[in-house]
């Protein structure tokens, strides 16, 4: 998990517990986002990089207060710092102890679209 319960909580600005199962789920959702995006997993939220836990906070308060929201072709400027954020850690050499965030290049979304457009 890139964020705890607590940090959860806090980003969202609540202190009870009455929707951790919702904010727990969104919790999962956001690590399979994240790992999907740049190839990078975090099992402890102690290791995860300050820039991975910016992106899932900006993603929690978004899904949170807007679960049916979709912004189609238009990108909002939440969207944008996502994507920032995202596209840093791809690129990072370190996570926050200062061991190297991969084995190998980050993936490469434009060579992966064109062979999908090639099958």
């Amino acid at each position: 998990m890139i964020l705890s319960i607590e940090e959860a909580r806090e980003a969202l600005r609540v202190d009870d517990e009455e929707n951790d199962s919702i904010v727990n789920g969104l919790l999962a959702s956001i690590d399979a986002y994240i790992k999907g995006a740049t190839g990078l997993a975090y099992a402890d939220p102690a290791t995860a990089h300050p820039v991975a836990k910016q992106a899932a906070r900006l993603l929690l308060v978004q899904w949170f207060d807007h679960p049916d929201s979709y912004v189609g072709s238009r990108m909002t400027g939440l969207e944008y710092g996502v994507n920032a954020l995202l596209t840093q850690l791809q690129y990072l050499p370190e996570d926050a102890n200062g061991k190297p965030c991969r084995s190998e290049a980050p993936p490469n979304n434009t060579t992966e679209k064109k062979r999908r457009k090639r099958r």
